[in-house]
């Protein structure tokens, strides 16, 4: 399609209409939809809610409808990383889903907590069968560990947005991003002596805590026999 021939409302539109459900035809139509929002930079004379135009392309793909393309914004809405495998073949228009599918990460619970429970004695490890296994939760526990106000160590916090980096450029899958955030190096010897004391508190029970806690406390300075 040529720029001549683009009528960037109704591309807009369009698009709208099958990220929220209401036209047919989303595989077919949707990958060439958003490329030509990219090629043409149609977004750019988008503007949001406040008035203010998108920084980013991405931003303006998660933003809320009417202003933006909604991607994420209901449940049963296509989300980013639904597009992300529909636009197979799409490499540049793909790099910009990639960076949507973080704005749109949902809220996980934070490090060291279950929920709205708060469970002090909960590890940071993959969480509950249904939950902690899937590509996009994946995505949103490395969003979540990325931010500065996050419970992870700065070393891990590094190596989160390192390869936050690498997936939104297009250098690794999500899958091999998050390895390499938290599995990389991650035997016993290569760990500091913090981090081994926090993974083994983790992994501990809550007897073997109150014992280890004890022991701390009486032995001061001194090495512990």
């Amino acid at each position: 399609m040529s720029k001549a021939k683009l009528n960037p409302e109704a591309v807009w539109k369009n698009t709208q209409r099958i990220v929220s459900g209401v036209a047919a035809g989303t595989v077919v139509d949707l990958p060439r939809e958003l490329d030509n929002i990219r090629k043409h930079g149609v977004w750019k004379t988008r503007r949001r809610g406040d008035g203010k135009r998108y920084e980013c392309f991405a931003e303006a793909m998660v933003d809320q409808q009417p202003h933006g393309l909604g991607l994420g914004q209901y449940h049963g809405w296509i989300r980013p990383f639904q597009v992300h495998e529909i636009c197979d073949g799409f490499l540049e228009l793909q790099k910009e889903i990639r960076m949507a599918a973080t704005l749109a990460a949902r809220p996980v619970a934070e490090n060291g907590a279950v929920g709205k429970g708060r469970r002090k004695n909960s590890c940071d490890n993959v969480t509950a069968k249904g939950r902690g296994n899937s590509a996009e939760y994946r995505l949103s526990r490395m969003v979540r560990d990325s931010k500065p106000d996050s419970r992870v160590s700065d070393e891990r916090r590094r190596a989160v947005t390192e390869a936050l980096r690498k997936y939104c450029n297009g250098e690794t899958s999500i899958n091999q991003a998050f390895r390499e955030a938290y599995h990389k190096g991650d035997s016993d010897a290569n760990r500091n002596e913090i981090d081994r004391i926090r993974m083994y508190w983790n992994r501990a029970t809550v007897a073997q805590r109150k014992q280890i806690a004890k022991m701390i406390e009486t032995a001061g300075t001194r090495k512990i026999s």
